[in-house]
């Protein structure tokens, strides 16, 4: 395509049915504005330029370096405020003073309809006649159509992809006969459950609103994944993200290498630094995924009970192999069933708590202090502020009380689990 040929008829020459290249569309568009091209997606990435970038602007070099316009060049504020402007035009729109030492900018909002898709961007020297005006806007209309074409692809794709890990964690032979052609077969894979934690504060999100954000989580983790480990792959199912992850051990081992795979993903400063991973032991035979999903929600299920109660600098993990939390997840199991069956403290425990609502004292956290400090008295008392001979006075009251004999093992082991389980 050359600049003296009409606008609407060089770009309609590129076949949207076929699936239109943008980097084809963004060197089209070049030619006719005699101006090197970027397109954008709703997220500001570089996904397509033209050949001929300038040499001297230096902060379009490094956007198509990057693939995103950098962040720590001229005013962010400007920059907000000229995007709102082009997001907001029907025409091209013309700016200057972008950045210091940058050219010019002509900024073309690329729409369906309302919906934003992205802005087209090109570097001139001055502001664009009517007829490369025009050609940008026929331009916008090549480039919608892609990017929708584009879409219904990944949708398809994503579709395929959930389909194919939703089969995989059910198990059996259907599991077995998807893991062959993926390449999956005889090889150790693990399942990874990740979850955004609670925000205390924060208001819950609507189930559209929920539902999008798992989408689009599950999309980036794909992306993360595919340039570690290219056969693993992700997809959401209700609330929790579910990834299927090849690894080389087995057992445990093979779970916490799939959680190093995560780590990037979940360090991204998008939101995902509030998402919890949790990892089952990596099984040999797709058949048994579903123990490996099942340990990984045990261990995700932890994660995200440490992160609702944490605070403060004494940040909890955010990531956990099943292995190493399966005595709190134990614990939580046993909750479940004391919850279940309404059971509450009884024997020794509940006559502790009696006596400490009839005469405000501290029985309870003072057993508890001592159950925590393997009957460490001096410890103990640290712990609840006393002194050592005060905490002696009042574990010696407590047996009275009570009536228990804390020098055997069995009575020590009950007193500890109702604390941690029973209210």
């Amino acid at each position: 395509m050359t600049a003296d040929l009409c606008p609407a008829e060089g770009l309609a020459d590129a076949d949207v049915g076929a699936r239109t290249d943008l980097f084809e569309v963004a060197n089209a568009l070049a030619a006719l504005l005699d101006a090197p091209v970027t397109i954008e997606d709703t997220a500001a990435r570089v996904i397509a330029f033209s050949a001929g970038q300038p040499d001297d602007d230096e902060v379009r070099l490094r956007t198509v370096l990057d693939l995103r316009e950098p962040e720590d060049v001229g005013d962010p504020r400007r920059r907000r405020e000229m995007r709102a402007r082009v997001r907001a035009a029907q025409r091209p729109v013309y700016l200057a003073g972008a950045a210091p030492n940058a050219l010019p900018r002509v900024g073309m909002a690329v729409r369906a309809g309302n919906e934003p898709l992205g802005v087209i961007w090109a570097v001139v020297r001055e502001p664009l006649d009517d007829r490369r005006e025009h050609g940008m806007v026929e331009a916008a209309k090549v480039v919608a159509l892609a990017l929708l074409h584009a879409r219904v692809d990944a949708d398809a794709v994503a579709r395929a992809r959930s389909e194919q890990v939703l089969a995989l964690l059910g198990g059996g032979v259907t599991a077995r006969s998807t893991a062959r052609p993926l390449g999956l077969d005889g090889r150790p894979c693990c399942v990874v459950a990740l979850r955004r934690a609670p925000v205390p504060g924060s208001p819950e999100a609507d189930v559209a609103g929920a539902g999008a954000a798992l989408h689009r989580a599950a999309a980036a983790l794909n992306r993360h994944l595919r340039q570690l480990s290219p056969r693993a792959a992700s997809a959401p199912s209700g609330s929790t993200l579910y990834a299927v992850v090849p690894v080389r051990d087995e057992g445990a081992a093979g779970g916490r290498e799939a959680l190093r795979l995560t780590e990037g993903f979940l360090a991204r400063p998008d939101g995902m630094e509030l998402w919890c991973a949790g990892a089952g032991p990596a099984v040999t035979d797709a058949a048994d995924l579903p123990a490996s999903r099942s340990a990984a929600d045990g261990a995700l299920r932890v994660l995200l009970r440490g992160a609702d109660s944490g605070s403060g600098a004494d940040k909890p993990p955010r990531t956990a192999a099943f292995d190493d939390v399966q005595a709190e997840y134990l614990l939580l199991r046993v909750g479940d069933v004391a919850a279940d069956e309404r059971l509450t403290a009884a024997g020794p425990l509940r006559a502790l708590r009696a006596y400490d609502a009839e005469h405000g004292s501290a029985m309870v956290a003072t057993l508890r202090a001592w159950l925590d400090a393997f009957g460490d008295a001096g410890q103990a008392a640290r712990a609840v502020r006393v002194h050592k001979n005060t905490f002696r006075y009042r574990l010696a009251r407590l047996t009275e009380i009570a009536g228990v004999d804390l020098a055997d093992p069995e009575v020590r082991f009950s007193l500890a689990l109702q604390l941690r389980v029973l209210r």
